[in-house]
């Protein structure tokens, strides 16, 4: 068993600590890939937020630097803007993806777990996707449930554990757990990689929300995108704005769904009928303080 962590990062001081103390002791872990990479449309968007080099700005390189001088597993790639990309948003962060699968081919890992910066797993959990995948050899890509949690603006000084958002646009399923097979790829999509031949590695998918809605226990992801500070928050709404998203038809509701977060006070209704309910789902050690206290009958 050998698992590759893929983190592709910019600007994510906020997070980057506690990804690191939670995930650190990763079960079967062989190697840690940071790629740290703002494409072009990232940069016009925000251009204060992005180095000369194609870089952070809030001392994310320099973090990533002196973990990878301090961890033999851990390798940081500035990747930068050196290899800039353009295009249609299924293209989009293609070759800094193609980075860390490079890095794969020289590790070769059973496993490839593509984890941002803000997405944050128990350690039970850690171990138990391991297991899952492994219980299914004839599958080489998987998804696995997603928890949003969301502490808007209007929000902010609330506990970070306290609320989540479902449906609509949150319950867009992703992918980000892989079969390593030699040879794969991701240059003819960022979301999902391909095979040596060029098949998705998707056409060989197993769902595990659908084991879970049949009352199997799933390990799950807990995405903090919609916890972050304003700033950054807003940072990533306009980067998918700029490359394209808001003119294309089929996504427009993606960009109108990213930007009510900044506007959503209680009773506001969200695009696509997705709701804001209590957290209840798995706490990530690290965020153990961040549990809401209940209030006394």
């Amino acid at each position: 068993m050998s698992v590759l962590l893929a983190t592709l990062a910019l600007n994510e001081m906020e997070w980057l600590p506690k990804l690191v103390e939670q995930h650190r002791s990763w079960p079967g872990l062989a190697a840690w890939v940071f790629v740290e990479a703002a494409d072009a449309a990232y940069a016009r968007a925000n251009p204060d937020l992005v180095s000369n080099a194609g870089l952070s700005v809030d001392g994310t390189t320099e973090f990533l630097e002196q973990l990878a001088a301090e961890n033999p597993l851990v390798k940081h790639i500035k990747y930068g803007t050196s290899h800039g990309f353009d295009g249609a948003p299924e293209k989009g962060k293609c070759g800094a993806r193609q980075a860390y699968l490079d890095v794969a081919e020289q590790v070769q890992p059973k496993y490839v777990v593509s984890i941002d910066a803000d997405e944050f797993y128990t350690h039970a959990d850690q171990r138990r996707l391991v297991e899952v995948m492994d219980a299914h050899p004839d599958h080489d890509a998987f998804i696995f449930n997603r928890r949003e949690i969301w502490r808007p603006p209007l929000c902010a000084s609330m506990a970070l554990m306290s609320y989540e958002v479902i449906g609509g646009f949150w319950g867009i399923p992703c992918c980000h757990w892989w079969r390593w097979r030699a040879g794969m790829n991701h240059r003819a999509c960022h979301n999902t990689p391909s095979d040596a031949e060029g098949t998705p590695l998707n056409e060989r998918l197993l769902d595990t929300r659908e084991q879970q809605a049949a009352g199997i226990d799933m390990p799950e992801m807990i995405h903090f995108g919609f916890a972050a500070t304003a700033r950054f928050r807003l940072a990533k709404n306009a980067y998918y704005a700029q490359r394209g998203e808001v003119r294309d038809p089929k996504r427009r509701w993606y960009v109108e769904s990213r930007g009510a977060w900044a506007r959503w006070h209680a009773g506001k209704k969200l695009p696509r009928n997705a709701e804001v309910v209590p957290y209840a789902g798995p706490v990530p050690e690290c965020f153990a303080d961040q549990i809401p206290v209940k209030e006394q009958p």
